[in-house]
């Protein structure tokens, strides 16, 4: 991942953008999908995020994944494989422009990947403490000299992992 972080204040249309996407990969994946959850930051009304919408699947098996890849792909998805995650299937839509506009993060049925995605959304949008603290960091990070994604997901690290923990704990 490379090319200069960019933060927008929250927009309510981020929603109506995950939901219309949602359900073409309803379409794409048909019985292969068990579920789809908005993730990331533009799932959390007030946070500071990138532009692109964070989406997590739940599948059934690797192989049916695999099966509805070449239909991902007319959507516009590129699969990029566990992409540093084990088990994980993950896949980039692009923008005209060639920047990422969706991520999807798909785990098998029973994952811990699952639990612990949903339980730090679920954590920023119930706490707003640890919201305003996580949108403090991230304007830290990108303040000042461009900053690469690979710095800003590196910068961010810790802190998620606290709260990904924290989340648990409370489950």
């Amino acid at each position: 991942m490379t090319g200069a972080v960019t933060l927008l204040p929250y927009d309510a249309e981020w929603k109506l953008q995950f939901e219309r996407e949602a359900c073409l990969v309803r379409g794409a994946l048909g019985e292969a999908l068990l579920a789809i959850h908005h993730i990331g930051s533009t799932s959390v009304p007030g946070l500071l995020a990138k532009p692109l919408i964070d989406m997590l699947f739940v599948f059934r098996s690797p192989e049916a994944i695999e099966k509805r890849a070449p239909t991902l792909a007319r959507l516009g998805y590129e699969a990029r494989g566990e992409y540093g995650i084990a088990g994980r299937q993950y896949f980039v839509k692009r923008g005209t422009g060639g920047e990422s506009t969706h991520h999807l993060h798909g785990y098998q049925e029973g994952s811990p990947h699952i639990t612990r995605h949903l339980a730090f959304r679920d954590l920023l949008r119930t706490d707003p403490s640890t919201a305003a603290q996580y949108a403090a960091l991230k304007s830290a990070i990108v303040t000042g000299e461009a900053v690469t994604r690979d710095d800003y997901q590196r910068a961010k690290a810790s802190f998620i992992d606290r709260c990904e923990r924290e989340a648990l704990r409370r489950r």
